[in-house]
């Protein structure tokens, strides 16, 4: 998702709707990145957190898949919210007649939170899974 740095006066004049949360606009993580991907994609990290635990008391392969899995798909589930996010972004970009760097960066920057969540989730999902393997090999 790109968020064009615009004043209101600005936004209203080119038509654009001014999108705002119920407590002022929004600025949080899960807002930038975009409900759409980060809800789900919090959920992922919590089923891997979940897994991990279920994963001490009974270690098995099964897990480790699931493991292995979940965190590979939260990786290409945060670069799909990139590439829909950049295609809104071109799109928007070609309907305007002129776009500043700054803004040009702040949506990039905005536009790489689903998949660098993705990749964390991914990061988390392989630790995980090789201390997992790891207590499995201590205890053979």
């Amino acid at each position: 998702m790109i968020v064009i740095q615009q004043t209101k006066e600005e936004l209203l004049t080119t038509g654009y709707e001014l999108v705002e949360e119920a407590g002022g606009p929004c600025t949080d993580f899960l807002c930038q990145g975009g409900y759409l991907f980060m809800v789900p994609l919090l959920i992922l990290l919590l089923v891997v957190v979940f897994l991990f635990i279920r994963g001490l008391k009974s270690n098995t392969e099964k897990n480790a898949q699931l493991l292995k899995s979940i965190g590979l798909f939260s990786l290409v589930f945060g670069v799909l919210g990139f590439i829909l996010g950049m295609l809104g972004a071109l799109e928007a970009i070609a309907l305007a007649n002129s776009v500043s760097q700054q803004v040009l960066a702040g949506g990039l920057k905005v536009a790489l939170i689903a998949p660098t969540f993705g990749l964390l989730i991914l990061v988390f999902a392989r630790l995980f899974d090789i201390i997992l393997l790891w207590m499995r090999k201590e205890k053979e």
